[in-house]
């Protein structure tokens, strides 16, 4: 069930260049999506679940400020989804 649950994550939060998804805001992520799916909202247990299935948050090149709108998105990538 997972992994065809993050296929729809990713076709709806993919980056532009489409090899990345971005969840932009976590709490509501928890919130709102997560537990349309799983029996719990808790963003760390999805973001094990993401990484027992292989993905992997990038980390930006660059430190970005905490004010910047992006400082709170966490993208990931998997090497099968593009």
């Amino acid at each position: 069930l997972f992994p065809s649950t993050i296929h729809l994550f990713y076709r709806q939060h993919r980056s532009e260049d489409g090899e990345t998804f971005v969840i932009k805001d976590p709490e509501a992520f928890a919130s709102g999506v997560i537990p349309n799916y799983f029996k719990h909202n808790n963003f760390r247990s999805f973001v094990r679940q993401l990484n027992f299935y292989g993905f992997r948050k990038i980390k930006d090149d660059h430190i970005k400020k905490s004010t910047s709108p992006e400082a709170n998105h966490w993208r990931f990538c998997h090497e099968k989804f593009q």
